[in-house]
């Protein structure tokens, strides 16, 4: 799967299903991506949803249907 994790590649690591932009933007504040893995399309998604978009995926491209449904990936909300 190609969701967003929180706290990667740590015994605590969680996927992240659903993030709004507030929240998304604190997670960047606290670092919680790093450059090379997820944060540049973290990073993306934020830009998307400030500059008027409502929804933003993050997810592998055989599984965007499912994304679409909120069943896989990480969906970016307002």
């Amino acid at each position: 799967m190609k969701e967003v994790y929180l706290n990667y590649s740590t015994l605590n690591q969680k996927a992240i299903g659903l993030i709004h932009l507030d929240k998304a933007k604190a997670y960047l504040r606290e670092a919680q991506f790093v450059s090379g893995s997820r944060l540049p399309k973290l990073e993306v998604c934020i830009r998307f949803l400030e500059y008027g978009g409502e929804c933003s995926i993050v997810s592998h491209l055989v599984r965007a249907s499912l994304a679409i449904e909120g069943k896989a990936g990480t969906n970016f909300l307002l």
